[in-house]
């Protein structure tokens, strides 16, 4: 049996054709999934609502330039970052238009109060976006 000479080319063509394939049905939506599910666990642990951030998610694309496959993920939510890097404890500056509720409060549930500021602990990093992103790197040394 005599292969063509240009075997390579057309196998690795063939091998790209399938990954991205795969990549656009669904193994890039299941790893925006993978983030989102570290997401979920970090923030049940603290009681964050993450979901604004979630729903920012734009993507995932793919894009086929040659020999590479890209895979890209953006959370345009301005959080985002904090929730993935994480936060130190740190001031937040109050101002005419930031109010804090405060459910225990002498007022009772709901009640808002002004106040020039408040400590806050800091947001536990979750590194998601990485999460994601070594999630697909699995699928795909396994396929």
């Amino acid at each position: 049996m005599e292969l063509s000479s240009d075997f390579e080319s057309q196998l690795r063509e063939s091998v790209m054709d399938g990954v991205q394939e795969q990549l656009e049905d669904d193994l890039a939506e299941q790893a925006a999934e993978a983030a989102h599910d570290r997401l979920r666990e970090v923030a049940s642990r603290n009681d964050y609502d993450v979901e604004n951030v979630i729903e920012s998610l734009e993507g995932p694309d793919v894009v086929r330039d040659g020999d590479t496959i890209t895979v890209g993920f953006r959370w345009t939510h301005e959080a985002a970052a904090l929730f993935g890097y994480g936060t130190d404890d740190h001031w937040v500056e109050g101002n005419p238009t930031l109010a804090f509720t405060w459910e225990g409060g002498p007022g009772g549930p709901g009640q808002v109060y002004f106040s020039s500021g408040h400590e806050v602990s800091g947001i536990e990093e979750s590194r998601f976006a990485r999460h994601g992103v070594e999630w697909l790197g699995r699928q795909l040394e396994g396929r």
